[in-house]
């Protein structure tokens, strides 16, 4: 399972974002220029496409690996590059901020930021919201939140998922603090 929660996992919400469009761009590119463009067709739900991308059944598995290829692109070059020039304006703005981070209340503030209502510490995990789905952003935005400049700390998703409450991730999270303290990684 390791190859489905470090390297698929991490795709999940971008292959959401980008599927209509890399099939649109594949169906361009494989039909000589000619476009399928789904918005000439009327609509009873503006967010969701009214008809599937019109492919032979085959290429849909080359539409889902081209969409995961794209997303790991974006994983692995747009969105390092929006956090550094984030990161560059908020020192910028701000100025640079090193201070002690106390775990419980930033586990708290990200998990309200990610799905909008505050949870409490005995909460399951799906409870607030946070299945399989919401684990690869919460691990994103923990190894942010939790990282210093002297100090980066590496949570993975996998190192999320054996949490059942919201106490255990702040659990896992201080395990993962001591241990880098520790072995200076």
């Amino acid at each position: 399972m390791p190859f489905l929660v470090d390297t698929i996992a991490p795709h999940s919400y971008n292959c959401f974002l980008f599927h209509q469009m890399v099939g649109q761009w594949y169906y361009a590119a494989t039909r000589e220029g000619h476009w399928w463009n789904w918005w000439r067709y009327r609509k009873a739900m503006y967010w969701f496409s009214p008809q599937p991308c019109p492919v032979e059944w085959y290429e849909y598995f080359y539409v889902v690996g081209l969409t995961v290829a794209f997303s790991a692109l974006m994983n692995n070059t747009a969105q390092p590059l929006m956090s550094v020039l984030m990161e560059f304006f908020n020192v910028l703005i701000f100025g640079e901020n090193e201070l002690e981070v106390d775990m419980e209340e930033a586990l708290l503030e990200a998990i309200e930021d990610m799905t909008g209502f505050a949870p409490e510490m005995d909460w399951g995990l799906d409870q607030c919201g946070l299945s399989s789905v919401g684990l690869p952003l919460l691990a994103a935005r923990l190894s942010k939140a939790f990282s210093t400049k002297t100090a980066p700390l590496n949570i993975t998703t996998a190192s999320l998922s054996h949490a059942r409450t919201v106490q255990d991730l702040v659990g896992v999270v201080e395990e993962i603090r001591q241990k880098s303290d520790e072995e200076g990684i």
